[in-house]
């Protein structure tokens, strides 16, 4: 399911699901939580049930279905809290720069 259809889901049923923030990213699974004395910024609701998407180097969250409505420019910018005590997952991790033997290869063809 894309974002959007995932976060129309009732609780239980996303239970069912893992969360692929990316092909060839990190997999978290979905977990019924609540992050309690945290409010939505953009819904103003709280307190946010599931992931907490949290805009790296700001004091901003948002639930699920406010994230999906992001581009994905702008989703680049949060980490995903999957409980309240876990490591943040950064949404988007830059590729490593090409090697210098990339770079080599990519200009001789």
């Amino acid at each position: 399911l894309n974002e959007a259809e995932f976060a129309k889901l009732d609780e239980s049923e996303k239970e069912e699901y893992q969360l692929v923030l990316r092909p060839g990213g990190p997999v978290l699974r979905w977990e019924p939580v609540v992050h309690y004395h945290v409010a939505c910024d953009a819904s103003n609701t709280t307190p946010i049930y599931g992931v907490r998407f949290h805009k790296i180097g700001e004091n901003y969250d948002l639930k699920q279905s406010e994230f999906a409505k992001l581009s994905e420019e702008e989703k680049r910018k949060y980490e995903l809290i999957n409980h309240p005590r876990a490591t943040p997952v950064a949404y988007y991790t830059a590729p490593p720069a090409p090697t210098e033997e990339e770079i080599a290869i990519e200009q001789f063809l």
